[in-house]
This record gives structure tokens, C-alpha cells and sequence, in this order.
């Protein structure tokens, strides 16, 4: 009985010892195959910064160096009308669609970007109000903070790239 109740004290001990990770550590994977990019407790490097203007809102974020991050650079900057196809994010479909075999999931954090290939729409995930998406989605990006704004906002938003923004001004 001793070794048991060691036993689960142990495994309590690691989960509550490794289990508690900040929105940019969590370590979730993908539907079944794996950890996917922007979930996992690993960093992607970042291609490069960005600014989301929202209305009267601005927040920033990164784009990922990846097939799917290049991509959405390439269609920089993106004007859009934002539509809510769920309780936790908004989204809005693209101009050109992005080819990448990139890993696909059902998992997000609040705060991520992904890109959705079937529907080539891009969402912006801003609540934790589900454990996942309803479709399989690739992760290219994340708002650093304040993607609380998102959840009352319907309007236009542009994307652009802000580290060359930032050397232009």
C-alpha cells in the first residue's frame, strides 16, 4: 500500500512540478501525431514582428519561420473584415492560398494565429472557451498580449509587418 500511495505521490509530484507552464510554454500536441508548432513548450523562431490594428486597438506579434509563417508574411500587409466563427476567435479568409505539409492540429492558445488550409481562412484565437477547434488548423504566429480585444471587436483589421515598420520610421 506504501508503494502505491508512493507511487501516485510521485506522478502527482512530476505533474504538478512540469505541468505548469505559461501561455507561451504549453505543451500541447496535435490530434493525434505529435507536438504541433506554436504549442509546444520549444519556441519556434520567429520570422519577424507584427502589428494588428484593430479599430482603435493596436497589439502586437510574431510571425513563425515556417512554411505556413512565410507565407502569410509574403501577403503582408492583409486588410480584412474580421467574422466570428466561434465563441474564441475571429477569422477572415485570404487573398491567395498557402501551400504547406506542415502539421495539422486541433489545439490552440489564446493569443495564437493559424491558418485553416481547407477554408483558407486565417483565425485569431482569443479565448480559452474550448479545449479545441472544430477543424485541423496550422499555427504560424501569436499576439503577444491583448488579444482579449478581439472577442467584441467586428470591423477591419490590418496586419502588417512591424519590425520593417519599425526601421522605416
Amino acid at each position: 500500500m506504501k508503494r502505491v500511495l508512493s507511487l501516485c505521490l510521485a506522478v502527482l509530484l512530476g505533474l504538478v512540478c512540469f505541468g505548469a507552464y505559461s501561455r507561451e510554454e504549453m505543451p500541447v500536441g496535435s490530434v493525434g501525431t505529435g507536438i504541433a508548432v506554436g504549442t509546444s513548450a520549444i519556441p519556434p523562431k520567429v520570422l519577424h514582428k507584427i502589428r494588428i490594428t484593430a479599430g482603435e486597438d493596436v497589439v502586437y506579434g510574431v510571425l513563425y519561420d515556417t512554411p505556413c509563417g512565410r507565407g502569410i508574411s509574403q501577403q503582408l500587409p492583409i486588410t480584412k473584415e474580421i467574422m466570428p466563427p466561434a465563441d474564441f476567435a475571429k477569422a477572415f479568409v485570404l487573398d491567395e492560398r498557402i501551400e504547406s505539409d506542415e502539421e495539422l492540429t486541433n489545439v490552440y492558445v489564446p493569443g495564437g494565429l493559424a491558418y485553416w488550409p481547407t477554408g483558407n481562412a486565417v483565425a485569431i484565437f482569443h479565448a480559452p472557451e474550448r479545449d479545441m477547434t472544430d477543424v485541423p488548423i496550422i499555427h504560424f504566429g501569436k499576439i503577444d498580449e491583448g488579444e482579449e480585444i478581439f472577442a467584441e471587436y467586428d470591423g477591419e483589421i490590418t496586419i502588417e509587418r512591424y519590425d520593417k515598420l519599425e526601421t522605416e520610421e
